[in-house]
């Protein structure tokens, strides 16, 4: 239904990562793991996020406006990591 996509702190601590926070129209319509399937065969890889949150809401301003500090302060606690489900390390 929507979404937002923001950097937040990858392991090294000095660069960012995408975190991917969705809001689904039928909630456990899809998994992380289908949205990152999906996003894997429609982008450049650059721009497939790492991490993926299902979310049943994002914050909004008074103005409608996504809060994307909120997101952000969240970390990526509860996430989904692609990284974990593809094997990579390092």
């Amino acid at each position: 239904m929507e979404a937002a996509a923001i950097g937040v702190p990858a392991d090294d601590g000095v660069e960012d990562e995408i975190l991917l926070c969705v809001v689904l129209q039928t909630p456990s319509a899809l998994t992380p793991s289908d949205i990152d399937a999906y996003l894997t065969g429609e982008l450049p890889r650059f721009m497939v996020p790492r991490f993926i949150r299902i979310e049943a809401d994002l914050p909004k301003t008074a103005t409608t406006r996504i809060r994307r500090v909120a997101l952000r302060e969240s970390g990526r606690a509860g996430a989904w990591d692609a990284r974990a489900r593809r094997g990579h390390h390092g």
